[in-house]
């Protein structure tokens, strides 16, 4: 994996920075890189500010995943978000519909280390097995 440069470091520091002194909210430094990456990883599908913290499910036990976001036809769903009313059939569905399901892990280090990711990837066969 690429090690990040000291000069990105410090562009991304500064950015960092600017960000938490503009922000009307106080918020922890983890938390903000957390929703800077997580803003950065989904930036074509052009969230909200207010839309990105909906997604943090950092911290404790999260299972090695800092954000979650679910998105149907390119519109964010929300936890309260009822996708289909219970009226609807199968055949009312559109076929050609897409569902997108992105996971977010940041970290603060300059290499993002492989064990990093086991947690999320015992999470994750267990969310994407169909078979049971």
């Amino acid at each position: 994996m690429p090690r990040v440069t000291r000069n990105q470091l410090v562009l991304l520091d500064a950015l960092l920075e600017e960000r938490k002194a503009s922000s009307t909210l106080q918020v922890e430094e983890h938390v903000l890189f957390e929703n800077f990456a997580a803003e950065q990883a989904l930036r074509e599908h052009e969230l909200s500010s207010d839309e990105i913290p909906d997604g943090n499910v950092g911290g404790g036990p999260d299972g090695g995943i800092d954000s979650i976001f679910v998105l149907l036809a390119d519109e964010l769903l929300l936890e309260e978000y009822e996708i289909f009313p219970d009226s609807t059939a199968p055949t009312d569905i559109p076929r050609d519909e897409i569902i997108e399901l992105a996971l977010g892990q940041a970290n603060e280090s300059e290499v993002f280390p492989e064990p990093a990711l086991t947690p999320a990837q015992k999470h994750l066969e267990q969310l994407l097995d169909h078979t049971h």
